[in-house]
């Protein structure tokens, strides 16, 4: 998308006839077809990734949830053992 930005009119004409002189015009519509369903596979399976990570999301929140409980009860039992040894040293 941006490169066509930078390719002027002159460019892309030359390019278009090297793209002629090596695979011949009557090449250039399978050419783009093939191209065409290259593009839809990639826009598949690109949806289908996104839709497994998805899917993996709320998993890992989950995950999250029950380290967060867990760091938050060692760290209340730590301080209440060091509570409860402060007290009872004299």
């Amino acid at each position: 998308m941006f490169t066509f930005a930078l390719i002027g009119g002159q460019e892309l004409a030359i390019i278009l006839v090297i793209v002629v002189l090596l695979f011949g015009a009557s090449k250039i519509p399978q050419l783009m077809r093939s191209l065409g369903e290259g593009v839809r596979e990639f826009r598949r399976v690109s949806r289908d990734v996104e839709g497994s990570l998805e899917q993996l999301k709320e998993p890992v929140r989950e995950v999250q949830q029950a380290v967060s409980e867990a760091k938050e009860s060692v760290t209340k039992t730590i301080e209440k053992e060091l509570s409860e040894d402060e007290t009872t040293t004299p």
